[in-house]
């Protein structure tokens, strides 16, 4: 088993509450993606205020994630049993396609504080102006 440091964005499913893995990247590369979000946000014709990188950072969880070290690449399966194992996450079903997961409280918690820092950054003028 190998071992990763990880930024997941994680969801909540509005309608059944399951957990979801939508972007995965190593924590080392957190600046590469801050920055190619402005680009994206440059060459869409938006010029307007977009995150701190700091904000931007608080949009993930970031996860020790063991994985199988011969595979290419941390799959969302990977990511959804590392928040189990970490007391995030509680198993509740099983499909050919993977394992549904449910939120616990501190992961319900923990992500409103990081959406309520996220505000927090915003009202003080912590952003930057594409």
């Amino acid at each position: 088993m190998a071992k990763i440091e990880l930024y997941a964005k994680l969801e909540v499913s509005p309608s059944s509450g399951y957990l979801s893995v939508t972007e995965i990247f190593p924590s080392n590369d957190i600046k590469k993606e801050y920055n190619y979000s402005i680009e994206r946000t440059r060459k869409f014709g938006f010029t307007n205020k977009v995150e701190s990188l700091e904000g931007y950072t608080l949009q993930y969880v970031l996860l020790s994630v063991y994985y199988d070290g011969r595979k290419k690449s941390v799959h969302d399966a990977d990511i959804l049993k590392s928040l189990e194992s970490h007391g995030l996450a509680k198993k509740v079903g099983e499909s050919m396609f993977g394992g549904f997961y449910l939120p616990t409280n501190e992961l319900e918690s923990m992500l409103e504080i990081q959406l309520k820092q996220r505000k927090d950054l915003i009202e003080k003028g912590l952003f930057q102006v594409v």
